[in-house]
C-alpha cells in the first residue's frame, strides 16, 4: 500500500466517539496549543468508501451557521493541517478512502451572494485550494482531485478505486445531489 506522509505544525488530536446510525460519522476533537480553543471535527462515512471532513469551533456547536463562521483567532493553517492528519488516519485504516468537502461561505459571503446573486468561489475554498494539492498531490500515484467551484466542492479521489470504478466520481455527485438539497 502507498502511503501519505505528513509531518507540518498542527495540534494534537483524539479520537472522540463512532456514531453509527442513519447518518454515521467518527468524531475527532483538538486544542489549539496556541490559542486555547477546542475545535470538533467530524469525519463522514458515505458510500464508496468516501468520507467528508466538517469542523468547527466547539464554542459554535449550537449555532446553525457554526460552519460558516470565522474564528478570528488567525490559525487556519494549523487547523487545516490537523484535519488533514486526520485523513491520513482515515485512510491508514482504510486504504480505499477518498476524501471530500465544503468550503463553506462565510455570513459576509451568503450576505454578498443574496444582494449580487452571483456565486463565486468561497475564501475557504481559495484556502483549501492553495493547501490541499501540497499534501495529496494529484499526481495520478494516490489521489486524483476534482474541484466544482460552483458547488465550492473539492474531492480528494483515490486513484485505485478510481482505475477499478470510471465512474466513481459520477456515482459519489449523484449520491450527494439526491440526498442533500444543498449540493445541486
Amino acid at each position: 500500500m502507498a502511503t501519505l506522509n505528513f509531518n507540518s505544525s498542527s495540534y494534537p488530536y483524539s479520537f472522540v466517539m463512532s456514531y453509527k446510525g442513519d447518518n454515521p460519522y467518527k468524531l475527532y476533537r483538538f486544542k489549539s496549543t496556541r490559542t486555547g480553543h477546542v475545535y470538533l471535527v467530524r469525519v463522514e462515512e458515505y458510500p464508496y468508501h468516501f468520507y467528508g471532513i466538517k469542523f468547527y469551533l466547539k464554542d459554535h456547536c449550537h449555532s446553525k451557521n457554526k460552519y460558516n463562521l470565522l474564528t478570528g483567532l488567525n490559525e487556519p493553517r494549523s487547523i487545516i493541517n490537523t484535519c488533514i492528519n486526520i485523513l491520513v488516519d482515515v485512510y491508514q485504516k482504510d486504504n480505499c478512502a477518498s476524501f471530500g468537502f465544503i468550503g463553506a461561505h462565510t455570513l459576509k459571503e451568503l450576505e454578498e451572494m443574496k444582494s449580487s446573486g452571483l456565486e463565486r468561489p468561497t475564501k475557504r475554498m481559495r484556502f483549501y485550494k492553495r493547501i490541499i494539492n501540497s499534501y495529496f498531490p494529484s499526481n495520478g500515484d494516490l489521489f486524483k482531485h476534482y474541484i466544482d467551484e460552483a458547488k465550492n466542492t473539492y474531492l480528494i479521489i483515490n486513484a485505485k478505486e478510481l482505475e477499478h470504478d470510471s465512474n466513481l466520481v459520477p456515482k459519489i455527485n449523484k449520491y450527494f445531489t439526491e440526498n442533500y438539497s444543498n449540493f445541486d
